[in-house]
């Protein structure tokens, strides 16, 4: 996966953050959702409260070779990521990332994303990338990036839509 040409431009509201179509290999990106795990496989951690509603997630132990080879390709992008966000010597890591999936009729409320991992580093950005064939409005599922004086960003989950955002206090 090679990210050499991407282009990376910040929008600086509603909080720093970066949208980027048709930044990876799209045989890549079906390749992983090949390899994706269903629902029903036992290691996804579960989460069904008011906040994270039919929430799945995925640590790095249930990635397949292809996601492994994405995830490289994520840290390839650390140096023109940490340029672009003004982040020196910032590292990719997976804290808190893998795979995330919400069920039909789930939802994740709106919420601020923690900025601390356990032993007291500072999660800077967080990277998503969309694996969502044929999505349409009706399907829902916009990421809302909220401001604090309302204002909302939204960014409909389309394949291979890329979004990069600063996580902060």
């Amino acid at each position: 996966m090679d990210t050499a040409a991407a282009t990376i431009t910040v929008e600086r509201s509603p909080f720093p953050h970066a949208i980027i179509d048709g930044l990876w290999n799209e045989d890549d990106l079906f390749a992983i959702l090949g390899e994706f795990p269903s629902a029903n496989a036992p290691d996804w951690i579960r989460y069904n409260n008011p906040r994270e509603l039919k929430k799945l997630h995925g640590t790095p132990e249930l990635w397949g070779p292809r996601t492994v080879e994405l995830y490289r390709g994520m840290e390839a992008l650390g140096p023109k990521l940490s340029e672009a966000f003004g982040m020196p010597e910032l590292i990719i890591r997976p804290t808190g990332g893998g795979y995330h999936q919400i069920e039909p009729g789930g939802a994740l409320a709106l919420h601020a994303d923690f900025n601390r991992d356990e032993g007291g580093l500072y999660r800077r950005l967080n990277v998503l990338v969309y694996l969502n064939p044929d999505w349409t409005d009706a399907d829902g599922g916009h990421l809302e990036l909220a401001a604090q004086d309302g204002t909302i960003t939204r960014i409909r989950p389309d394949f291979n839509r890329t979004v990069i955002f600063e996580t902060s206090e």
